[in-house]
């Protein structure tokens, strides 16, 4: 009997490390997208959605962001906010391909079929699409359509749901659509994103050096400013990142600045196993943007720390500098080419002998010039002068 066992054993870790195998080598994870002969349907659906119609100078021009799963995202409260903020009728919109929340054991459900989809592919995919959000997608035929579909290391999920490809071909029928996919990360950072880029008539991302490494047209992220009140300065530094290889670095920037009675409110997210560390606070958890945003607004200095090996440009960090009105300490060598930088506000460090400790506790009003360059109009303004440039439309 324990040889039975033991050779079930054997045969069920093969076929696990099979699936593991013929999944890896095809690079997709989510959604439907996990063997090759998924991969071809998928592209096949695809086909479908080929732009079918002239661009119309006498309609207006309708942008659809798709974006992440979850409501309180960096990306849907922050990066494109003041979509939200923009009157009913906008010709902005922002979808994500979340399930309906309307009942909890139905959601627990759904989170359960993918996970195990990950591992082995399941059947009856198409059941859970009458519950996404994205099925209320644009249908009105009286605008010329830019669906701008986010990707990255997080974001795969958005552009696997057959649901959404559906409704672009439907609508490519009657009025002019284009697809765009857009990189919120570094294509080093997800190097796999690659083999989705002929799903698309053209791919921008937020990484300069990726024009010349993948050419990916280079525009930068948007950024809005949310209403927060702090009342008074607490601390002398804030991060918040997750590990990525950032923690080491971390650690000794803590310990130094500690040393010299700097005030630091420093939170690493582990994707791993908890190894505390005295004095950081150390978490398996995400927390919504408005309260990380509330943390850092009580600081004097935010710190930037960059995942190693991995190129950025105008990052997040940088921008909420910008507009809270912040002091950065960075090691981000981009830094002095970015728009609005401030040698007086913003300090670059590449090792820890180039941290000056009276500068970070130094208060003082702080002032960029800012004129907009973040904003989501300036972000589609773009866009279109790419489509127009490659003769798109």
């Amino acid at each position: 009997m324990h040889g039975l066992q033991s050779i079930s054993k054997k045969i069920k870790r093969k076929i696990y490390k099979t699936l593991r195998k013929y999944r890896d080598e095809v690079h997709y994870d989510y959604g439907w997208i996990n063997s090759e002969r998924s991969v071809e349907k998928f592209k096949s659906e695809i086909m479908k959605c080929e732009n079918q119609q002239d661009y119309d100078e006498n309609k207006e021009d309708c942008f659809v962001f798709i974006g992440d799963k979850n409501l309180d995202s960096t990306m849907r409260t922050v990066v494109f906010g003041d979509i939200d903020q923009k009157n009913i009728g906008s010709n902005c919109k922002f979808y994500t391909t979340r399930i309906i929340d309307r009942n909890e054991r139905l959601r627990k459900l759904h989170a359960l079929f993918w996970r195990v989809n990950r591992k082995v592919p399941l059947p009856w995919k198409h059941f859970w699409e009458k519950f996404y959000t994205t099925k209320d997608m644009p249908k009105d035929s009286n605008f010329n359509y830019y669906f701008i579909f986010l990707g990255g290391a997080y974001f795969e999920e958005t552009f696997a749901q057959r649901s959404i490809w559906n409704s672009i071909s439907k609508l490519s029928k009657k009025c002019c659509v284009r697809k765009m996919l857009y990189l919120v990360d570094p294509v080093d950072k997800f190097p796999s994103i690659k083999y989705w880029f002929s799903f698309f008539d053209f791919v921008a991302g937020c990484a300069p050096e990726d024009k010349e490494k993948y050419g990916v047209e280079y525009i930068d992220t948007p950024c809005v400013k949310l209403e927060h009140e702090v009342e008074r300065t607490e601390y002398d530094l804030y991060i918040r990142a997750i590990n990525s290889g950032r923690r080491e670095l971390i650690e000794k920037i803590y310990d130094k600045l500690s040393e010299q009675g700097i005030e630091c409110d420093f939170h690493i997210q582990e994707l791993g196993e908890i190894v505390p560390y005295k004095g950081i606070d150390i978490t398996k958890s995400r927390i919504p943007y408005d309260r990380m945003l509330f943390e850092e607004l009580k600081s004097n200095v935010l710190l930037e720390v960059i995942v190693p090996d991995v190129g950025a440009g105008t990052t997040l960090r940088y921008k909420e500098a910008v507009l809270y009105g912040k002091k950065l300490l960075t090691n981000n060598p981009s830094v002095f080419k970015l728009p609005c930088y401030n040698s007086q506000y913003m300090h670059y460090f590449e090792t820890l002998d180039d941290i000056e400790y009276e500068w970070i506790k130094r208060r003082e009003n702080v002032s960029y010039s800012y004129h907009g360059e973040f904003s989501t109009d300036v972000f589609c303004g773009k866009v279109i002068d790419i489509y127009k440039h490659r003769k798109l439309i």
